[in-house]
């Protein structure tokens, strides 16, 4: 079953983006920070967190933007992450360049269409067609 999501899935959502968008940079920057960005999301009206939810479970969720987040805008609400960028700088070189690049690079437009951020199923639920059902989601949500 799809259904929006509230502050009460956070900490799901931040676990479920950790083990399956391991490799992106909002991982590296850790949990905490993964949790402090899905707060923000939920407190703006721009921003749709979807989930797939099975046995009261959730399984599976996308982030529907309607105004892209920028990330310089997350890390100014909450100046401590700071330190994670920090950190990020001195074990992952790489991912630090990414993170740099991404807080400089959106700006805040409303966007004509809305646009998927992250999309994730649980691993054990994958081949399953929560995925295909959630992109039909976003399909009739961007058609409304």
């Amino acid at each position: 079953m799809l259904e929006e999501l509230d502050e009460s899935f956070v900490d799901e959502i931040a676990a479920l983006h950790k083990n399956s968008l391991s490799e992106g940079i909002m991982p590296a920057l850790g949990n905490r920070a993964l949790v402090h960005y899905y707060l923000y999301v939920l407190k703006h009206h721009s921003q749709l967190l979807i989930g797939a939810i099975f046995r009261g479970k959730l399984v599976g969720f996308f982030q529907l933007s309607y105004t892209p987040v920028r990330a310089l805008s997350v890390l100014c609400s909450h100046p401590s992450r700071l330190l994670h960028i920090i950190t990020l700088a001195l074990f992952n070189t790489k991912l630090f360049i990414g993170a740099i690049m991404l807080l400089f690079s959106r700006q805040e437009e409303t966007s004509s269409s809305p646009e998927i951020s992250y999309i994730a199923v649980c691993q054990d639920f994958q081949g399953q067609g929560i995925g295909k059902r959630m992109v039909e989601k976003v399909n009739q949500l961007a058609a409304a």
